[in-house]
């Protein structure tokens, strides 16, 4: 029972994110054209790519302490999430998708700091 409680816990997390992010991305004006650029791929490549392999750089502080492994895991998102930014900013001018990023760090960082407080 407690597994089906994590799958619908998961998928609502899921579906909230989705549509959190359609919302931003109509609030902050997004184009597509913008997504489908050249240097958006090459962040979203990049920052996906970093991502990977620190969480399996991080993947044994599971078994150890998993306290440790929460704090830098969220110290790596900030991280990579703040290189990300600045790259949107510096490199898609006139875009918004950096704010867009930050804003669903915050919410995703929201639902990450609830989700692990209540365990």
């Amino acid at each position: 029972m407690e597994f089906l409680w994590l799958i619908l816990f998961l998928a609502g997390i899921i579906g909230i994110s989705f549509v959190f992010d359609r919302l931003i991305k109509k609030w902050f004006a997004i184009d597509e054209e913008v997504l489908e650029s050249a240097s958006a791929k090459k962040i979203e490549s990049w920052t996906r790519w970093t991502t990977v392999i620190a969480l399996l750089c991080l993947f044994p502080l599971v078994a150890q302490d998993f306290d440790a492994y929460i704090f830098w895991l969220l110290m790596l998102l900030t991280t990579i999430t703040a290189v990300e930014a600045f790259f949107e900013w510096k490199l898609l001018k006139g875009s918004r998708k950096y704010q867009m990023t930050l804003v669903s760090y915050v919410f995703g960082m929201l639902l990450i700091i609830t989700m692990f407080s209540f365990r």
